[in-house]
């Protein structure tokens, strides 16, 4: 944030033998990565998945697998299915948040639902996960997950799958078959890349949307009400709103590898960096910028990127996230216990790219009573 302040929205710095080029600026990211010397991926490991396009390092190579991944997305994702499932599987959480009195958030609760959201989604009422494989898939995420953000693999290691792999390729083949998913060699490794974001980003997204919420209830009025009038693309738009104004990661996504020197608004951005994209409300404290609502509509452009490498998981949040959030506010209003002197309830942690809350205050969910007719319950849908 700071460098943001001195040098403006395009900067690079080094990181021992490591160059990173940051950019902060919308237009100037559009322009950045419609380039295709600025559109490769940094792959430090052998792909365990298969047609994992996270791995795949050349824009050209990447290009027919991510055309028939956006087909299936196309023919598989339907936003009103989703809806249905996100009701069913989050009323696991009802209960939990009927209980009496101010309560911290239910972490690995909501975890659990968010993924149970997703596999259902992707695997059909057959492929669905057991409580034991659910258990193991989650811990193996963290692994993966871990191993990325923390550059624990590599350096000789890189034909070895990498940790938690195999556990990932083991559970979710033995649902696809189970669910018998169509096309699953397009679908394998997308779905891996769903249910990673499902069990890691998801949750973490979700946390912050709350505390938002709880911190603006006007915001949370209007949500709640294109929740309840079934307006699913203003909730969509809000979320955008929430998400825009709140640095729940250092950068937008993971980095960009530069496959060739270019030049952007006369700087030379060399062969080899790491592109990042810098969270819009970190760029909004450098420079004292207060977003509006016309900006949210904007980052739903950027906020998964532009152009060659823009990320095929802004269909499955658009879907899963607003949904989510809907079934929510329909059923509560959210907000604060009493807060102490000078807490600030939406302290961020940077772990990795991503920030997580600490800290936060504990929450109160307060039933609406004249919605508890719109209550879905596993029983009622089976």
């Amino acid at each position: 944030m700071k460098l943001r302040a001195k040098y403006g929205p395009l900067f690079m710095i080094k990181a021992g033998p490591s160059k990173q080029v940051w950019v902060s600026d919308p237009k100037l990211l559009r322009q950045i990565y419609e380039l295709p010397g600025c559109s490769g991926r940094p792959a430090g490991f052998a792909d365990p998945f298969g047609n994992f396009l996270f791995l795949v390092k050349e824009p050209g190579a990447a290009a027919p697998l991510r055309e028939q991944q956006e087909a299936w997305l196309d023919t598989n994702l339907d936003q009103g299915k989703v809806c249905s499932i996100v009701e069913h599987s989050f009323s696991k959480l009802w209960a939990t948040l009927d209980e009496a009195g101010p309560q911290p958030w239910h972490r690995d609760l909501v975890r659990t639902v968010i993924y149970d959201s997703v596999t259902h989604t992707f695997l059909g009422d057959q492929g669905r996960v057991t409580d034991g494989e659910l258990q193991e898939f989650l811990e193996a995420t963290q692994a993966y997950s871990e191993m990325r953000v923390k550059r624990k693999f590599g350096k000789g290691k890189e034909a070895e799958a990498p940790p938690g792999a195999e556990q990932i390729r083991r559970i979710l083949k033995g649902a696809m078959d189970r669910g018998n998913v169509a096309d699953p060699d397009v679908a394998f490794p997308l779905i891996v890349a769903a249910s990673v974001g499902g069990a890691q980003i998801f949750p973490t997204l979700l946390h912050w949307l709350v505390l938002g919420y709880a911190a603006d209830h006007e915001l949370q009025e209007r949500t709640a009400q294109a929740a309840i009038d079934g307006q699913e693309a203003v909730v969509l738009e809000l979320v955008y709103t929430l998400l825009r104004r709140t640095p729940y990661s250092v950068a937008l996504g993971p980095p960009r590898k530069v496959l060739a020197d270019s030049e952007v608004e006369g700087m030379r951005v060399p062969e080899g960096a790491l592109l990042f994209a810098m969270h819009p409300a970190l760029a909004d404290q450098a420079r004292g910028h207060k977003p509006t609502e016309k900006d949210g509509q904007e980052f739903s452009e950027y906020a998964f990127g532009h152009g060659l490498r823009s990320c095929l998981g802004r269909n499955l949040m658009e879907a899963v996230l607003p949904a989510a959030v809907g079934a929510l506010l329909k059923r509560y209003t959210v907000g604060f216990a009493e807060l102490e002197a000078g807490q600030d309830p939406l302290r961020g942690e940077a772990r990795g790219q991503l920030i997580h809350p600490v800290g936060a205050p504990l929450l109160w969910s307060q039933r609406q009573g004249d919605q508890e007719s719109q209550t879905t319950t596993p029983e009622a849908e089976t």
